[in-house]
């Protein structure tokens, strides 16, 4: 049975363009892999569509098990997109 498939960000990526190029290899919609991690991204309805995506620490931690990628190299590769686990604040995507 083979494994996950490995899809790593790039040093300083967007955190939706990862996740854009993790639903392609999938081959999902960013809107079903957001949905199937059980995400759900708020943000106003003027938005541009390339809008960056923040992860709450929560939403973080598990999109580095889905990916079995560790925590600490998404939140290195994807900063600013990815919250401090010991920070407050408000989040963009919740629930991941």
């Amino acid at each position: 049975m083979p494994g996950p498939l490995r899809v790593r960000p790039l040093p300083g990526e967007a955190t939706a363009s990862y996740l854009t190029r993790l639903a392609t290899t999938y081959r999902l919609s960013p809107a079903q892999l957001l949905d199937g991690l059980a995400t759900t991204v708020t943000g106003t309805e003027h938005a541009p569509p390339a809008a960056e995506i923040r992860l709450s620490a929560e939403a973080a931690r598990r999109l580095s098990a889905f990916t079995r990628i560790p925590l600490t190299h998404l939140t290195r590769a994807l900063l600013p997109g990815v919250e401090n686990a010991d920070e407050g604040g408000v989040h963009d995507a919740d629930g991941l």
